[in-house]
């Protein structure tokens, strides 16, 4: 009873909150609430006290930039928030196909793609949405060097408005999946470099008495028939680390977080949340150094390391929230399942005895009768380090001299080629393109490694489009495990926590929008 008068109460308050603010609001300018301590919370960590909030709320986090701008690197914590404020030309439903949402149509011819916007499309200020905003939103996420999406629109060469209602895009190469890539966020043209950047989401802000709100935009042009917002007003709470992030759940100040596994691993939820697990495109790998002047530059090495690394073992004993995907690609796109190997101590000793190896008192030498000792290196975060300490002690098994160097500068490290073996991590774009990491021009194959077929399969992948390449994706993965530049390990697997005491059922959650089934809530 107490929730339900604390709500029309504040429900009360929306007329005077639009008012007041018909724009889009930066942390800069307002004075947000001061956020809670980092917890000092036990594993095991106990319900909420109904009574600290009564209202949904959802945190966030100050952006770098000083404002929200859904296209400049932010705090992950916003994620979830911006999906609600910002829509895309596209959107990745729940199935993780694409679905129209600014844009009407896409049509392709050769290199050029041309995308007709709904003419029902407004901004939260009531302006229609515009080619030149869509532009100047592309524009931005493919030449800001603070973008988050730039790397999406490499293949992109020119973005062009077409009167009001279409924009152009001229590619560099024929991209099956293109419409996969477009879920970038749409903002008015002109905002979100020295203000916030005003959207046209399911939410928009208003802020009073010192707080921030989401209100439902019961005007959004994108909204199903007869359908209707299950929370019409939403609480941001600031949290300033992942820390604060997860006292806020368990202390009643947030309803709804998405956690990383390897950021809180350790945190076991009593029975005041339901949680929705979500695999993420955060990819896991380990990756070798393929130099010629490296060990691990030959194959034969390189593959007798992989026998003698427990995969199932990391997997159940240090990344648990990870899932396995035996090579480069999820399930969904290769249709085969794959179970983690564990070490094979005779298969590796087979390989490096077949590279000439020799085991002398318990210890391998090359063929040039030179020890063999590898150098693992991986970030200072605790999840990758414990990785690598892993790692080290299968080698060591072995009768391998190892070392783990733990570096605040992976990609530098990298580079350098000062490693044998890497502990690393990168997300994905919705395509699932590899050709930044193995194709032999990759900007991130700091080897140059290269083996015959690869590029042209990778190539394949990326021009006719990942939903309708099957057989290319266990191409490559066969390629890859022949030639075992890296070990491909798979990818993390986030869990939505909604708080219990909202009662919130038939929630539905995709790794771009946790709020994906928002109009099919039900809120008991």
């Amino acid at each position: 009873m107490k929730k339900n008068i604390f709500m029309k109460a504040m429900l009360s308050l929306l007329p005077a909150l639009l008012l007041s603010s018909c724009a889009v609001p930066s942390p800069e300018e307002t004075s947000a609430p001061a956020g809670p301590e980092a917890s000092t919370a036990t594993e095991v960590l106990s319900a909420p006290d109904p009574s600290v909030n009564s209202l949904f709320a959802l945190p966030y986090c100050c952006n770098e930039n000083g404002f929200f701008n859904p296209i400049l690197r932010h705090s992950s914590v916003n994620g979830p928030l911006f999906s609600l404020l910002y829509d895309g030309l596209f959107k990745i439903g729940v199935s993780g196909n694409p679905e129209p949402l600014i844009a009407e149509s896409l049509s392709v011819s050769g290199t050029s793609v041309t995308i007709k916007l709904r003419p029902d499309a407004v901004f939260h200020d009531g302006s229609s949405i515009l080619a030149s905003d869509v532009v100047w939103s592309l524009e931005m996420a493919k030449t800001n060097t603070d973008s988050v999406y730039c790397s999406r629109l490499k293949n992109v060469t020119d973005i062009s408005a077409s009167g009001n209602g279409s924009v152009v895009l001229t590619l560099e190469k024929n991209q099956g999946s293109i419409e996969y890539l477009l879920d970038i966020p749409i903002i008015k043209r002109g905002t979100g470099l020295s203000s916030g950047a005003v959207g046209s989401g399911r939410y928009k802000i208003v802020e009073s008495d010192d707080s921030m709100y989401l209100i439902a935009n019961e005007s959004w042009f994108a909204r199903p028939m007869d359908s209707r917002f299950p929370i019409n007003l939403i609480l941001l709470t600031r949290v300033d680390d992942q820390d604060s992030l997860v006292y806020s759940l368990v202390s009643g100040n947030a309803s709804l977080v998405r956690l990383d596994p390897f950021d809180s691993p350790e945190l076991r939820l009593s029975g005041n949340c339901d949680i929705y697990k979500v695999q993420s495109r955060d990819f896991l790998y380990i990756a070798f150094n393929t130099s010629y002047y490296a060990d691990t530059g030959d194959s034969g090495i390189r593959k007798a390391l992989s026998s003698a690394i427990d995969v199932r073992g990391l997997l159940e004993n240090v990344w648990d929230g990870v899932q396995y995907t035996g090579g480069l690609y999820p399930e969904s796109i290769t249709g085969i399942a794959a179970e983690p190997s564990s070490a094979d101590a005779e298969a590796a000793a087979a390989a490096l005895r077949a590279e000439g190896c020799r085991n002398i008192a318990g210890k391998w030498y090359n063929s040039d009768g030179k020890q063999l000792s590898f150098t693992i290196v991986c970030g200072k975060a605790s999840k990758k380090y414990e990785a690598a300490r892993y790692i080290a002690e299968n080698l060591a098994a072995l009768g391998l001299e190892c070392k783990v160097v733990a570096t605040e500068n992976l990609s530098d490290v990298i580079k350098s080629g000062n490693f044998d073996i890497a502990v690393c991590e990168t997300t994905l774009s919705p395509d699932y393109d590899f050709r930044f990491l193995l194709a032999s021009d990759g900007e991130q194959n700091f080897n140059r490694f290269t083996v015959s077929g690869l590029d042209t399969l990778l190539d394949s992948f990326f021009s006719v489009g990942h939903t309708q390449s099957q057989r290319t994706a266990n191409q490559i993965n066969s390629l890859v495990s022949e030639s075992q530049p890296i070990i491909p390990i798979g990818y993390k697997i986030d869990s939505v926590c909604v708080n219990r005491e909202f009662s919130i059922g038939n929630i539905a959650v995709s790794d771009s929008d946790v709020f994906a089934g928002l109009f099919d809530w039900t809120v008991y």
